[in-house]
């Protein structure tokens, strides 16, 4: 039987129709499976699920639908934005709405709710843990200050337990803000004497560095490879003179002993000396004939066996 809907459009049973795609298909194959319930709000999520189904097979609904649009929601996505590195703003996104309809939505949602815009009424089903995730970051204030560092390194924390989303969508995200990471270490200033020739002032200072992520990893990762390369052994005893401080342990300390042993140090500071607390090791012998006016020696544990690991140590001390 043969229906006309308007002059030249007509309708007809889909059984006589072979030409479908997948989408249509399964468009029909939905509103033949499909038993309304006598409960209202559930005729009107099944209701939604069919518009969107028939949206995406571009199908046409009776025009008793032209004024009202009805949507089925099941699912949200977290969305972030920031002004500047001082300030970060959550946004839950429920799927499938448009986002003209997105931003009209105000305050609190409710598993069903009808939204006026623009003449036409929206009808909006939502599932109750979406409906409930989406009310628990609509709380949520915006993060500032010290907020942004910690949430860029570790978002998931920020998020009300029960919330669900897409979390690996939303760490993408949050990587995209590329947002630049200041950061405050231990700066330890070091210069000449006026007072006293030869000797130098230290000083405690804040070094604040203000780079990306990726900019510190990759500063990090090149200076490492530069150290890497570097032997002190390459260095002649004049370069060395030239430095207020030269750090460096007793591995290579030992391995470098010949090119140290020919600067004549001010000062030689040694932390955990109980490295040599045997006098017999040749890592020992090489501490001790380092050239150095005064020696310090800095432990924990002067003592572990036995007297000879003391007396060691004060060897190097007091020669």
């Amino acid at each position: 039987m043969i229906q006309e809907e308007a002059p030249g459009t007509y309708i007809l049973p889909y059984e006589n129709i072979s030409d479908l795609n997948e989408e249509e298909k399964d468009l029909i194959g939905y509103i033949d499976r499909l038993v309304m319930s006598g409960d209202v709000i559930d005729r009107g999520k099944e209701f939604a699920k069919v518009k969107a189904k028939a949206n995406r097979a571009q199908a046409r609904f009776a025009p008793f639908t032209d004024s009202r649009d009805f949507y089925y929601v099941n699912d949200m996505e977290l969305d972030c934005s920031s002004e500047n590195d001082m300030e970060v703003n959550l946004h839950p996104v429920l799927c499938g709405l448009p986002d003209k309809l997105q931003k009209h939505l105000q305050g609190n949602m409710e598993e069903v709710q009808t939204v006026s815009q623009d003449g036409h009424r929206n009808h909006i089903f939502m599932e109750p843990s979406v409906c409930n995730s989406y009310n628990a970051m609509k709380k949520m204030d915006k993060l500032i200050g010290t907020q942004v560092p910690r949430f860029i390194e570790q978002p998931l924390s920020f998020i009300p337990e029960g919330v669900s989303f897409d979390k690996d969508l939303f760490a993408k995200r949050v990587k995209g803000l590329k947002i630049h990471k200041s950061s405050a270490v231990p700066y330890i200033r070091v210069e000449k004497s006026e007072e006293e020739p030869g000797w130098f002032d230290v000083s405690a200072e804040i070094l604040l560095r203000e780079n990306s992520m990726e900019e510190d990893s990759e500063e990090y990762d090149t200076a490492e490879d530069e150290q890497n390369q570097e032997n002190l052994s390459a260095l002649n005893q004049s370069e060395l003179s030239q430095y207020e401080i030269v750090i460096t342990t007793y591995e290579t300390l030992a391995r470098d002993q010949i090119e140290l042993g020919k600067v004549k140090w001010q000062m030689m500071i040694c932390d955990e000396t109980q490295k040599i607390k045997n006098y017999r090791t040749w890592l020992a012998c090489a501490v001790k004939g380092m050239n150095a006016k005064h020696r310090i020696a800095m432990t924990g544990t002067p003592v572990e066996n036995r007297l000879s690991e003391l007396w060691s140590i004060t060897d190097f001390v007091q020669p």
